[in-house]
């Protein structure tokens, strides 16, 4: 059976039967242009504002336009060149500043994009996008706490929450553990599109979070899906669906995804600890050593993993190695629930196979102690 063509895919289609009766007609090829950038053919975007140039009745939209999708076809040197071009032609224009800007952006160089980005009254058209990559940008730059003042001060100037700059500040209360304002956030922008609207892929690791924190793993698990429907390369995302999967006690998903977590966070300490208590759910204490040891060598402060540690040492019957873990846990933090846990295997005084049960408890209270995630490149759009 032969599937219909979709409607964007068939609509491009129109415009290119039309453009071969008509293939100078400006107006016809700006719609091409615009459908194919809709539709992610970027080539085909780029090739119709090319011929516009080059009949010299390119507007500073056009090259703009040309620009993006140039660069989103990794074609960064022609971008380049074509936003140098548009900067002569349009000295001081604050939207090919915006362009070049998210041009240094793509390319990670964080500080270049934030000098070249616009100032611009809080009533301009293009203030919110302006804003918005002000904030991720000063996120990368890992500057928490002015990506946050920046958003808050522009927020004070609307009668409305701008959902640009919104979803820009979701990853940075995430990250400054300002996890109820986060959530309080997603879910508003949650109530403007509808469950089932085109919802912002940023509303998914708060909503994720607090479902987890309800012990809604039914919950936790959709949005966990819906961030990996979206984008497979996000750590968090994979982070998750693991602790979502480890909270239902579902042992070898929730191995796959925090292993994807960790290999995507390196730096990461929680996503190695989580990893270490599902691989130790799964009976595997060779490589739960590794992972807690790969968690505490990216993060030596954190208390946890001294004390996932001390329980592998307790499970082995070390005595004299357990105890020394317990103490240098709870020398960093008196509660913390692993140290307590290897202290009472230590005693006899549980029993060692509730280890998913102990794995939700220590992972909940390691996430009290959150760290971003990885270097400023990780949430690069």
């Amino acid at each position: 059976m032969t599937l219909p063509p979709s409607p964007s895919s068939s609509r491009l289609e129109r415009l290119g039967t039309y453009l071969q009766v008509d293939p100078d007609n400006p107006q016809l090829l700006r719609d091409y242009a615009a459908e194919a950038m809709r539709v992610r053919e970027f080539r085909a975007c780029a090739k119709a504002i090319e011929r516009l140039r080059d009949a010299e009745q390119a507007d500073r939209d056009d090259c703009l336009l040309l620009a993006r999708a140039q660069r989103l076809d990794r074609r960064a040197d022609e971008a380049m060149t074509t936003l140098i071009d548009a900067a002569e032609r349009w000295p001081g224009d604050s939207h090919v500043a915006f362009e070049t800007a998210a041009w240094h952006f793509a390319e990670l160089s964080f500080d270049t994009a934030l000098e070249s980005l616009p100032e611009l009254p809080p009533d301009d058209a293009s203030a919110a996008e302006v804003c918005a990559m002000r904030v991720r940008l000063l996120h990368h730059l890992g500057r928490m706490a002015d990506a946050q003042a920046v958003a808050d001060a522009f927020r004070a100037t609307q009668a409305h929450e701008p959902a640009a700059v919104v979803r820009a500040l979701l990853p940075v209360l995430m990250d400054l553990s300002k996890v109820d304002d986060a959530q309080v956030l997603a879910q508003s922008l949650v109530q403007q599109v509808g469950q089932e609207g085109a919802l912002p892929y940023e509303v998914c690791e708060p909503l994720a979070t607090a479902a987890l924190d309800r012990d809604d793993i039914g919950g936790a698990r959709q949005w966990a899906d819906r961030a990996l429907s979206l984008r497979q390369d996000d750590g968090r995302a994979w982070l998750l669906k693991g602790l979502a999967e480890l909270r239902g006690g579902v042992i070898a998903p929730a191995v796959d995804a925090l292993e994807r977590a960790s290999a995507l966070m390196p730096s990461h300490a929680g996503s190695h600890l989580a990893l270490g208590w599902a691989l130790l759910a799964a009976g595997d204490l060779e490589r739960a050593h590794a992972a807690f040891e790969a968690a505490a060598q990216a993060s030596p402060s954190f208390a946890e993993t001294h004390g996932s540690l001390a329980v592998i040492a307790a499970m082995r019957r070390q005595v004299t190695e357990a105890a020394g873990l317990i103490r240098k846990a709870q020398r960093l933090d008196r509660h913390c629930a692993s140290a307590q846990w290897a202290q009472e295997l230590m005693n006899g005084s549980i029993d060692p196979g509730r280890v998913s049960r102990m794995a939700a408890q220590v992972i909940a209270h390691a996430r009290g102690q959150r760290q971003p995630a990885s270097g400023p490149a990780s949430r690069a759009s």
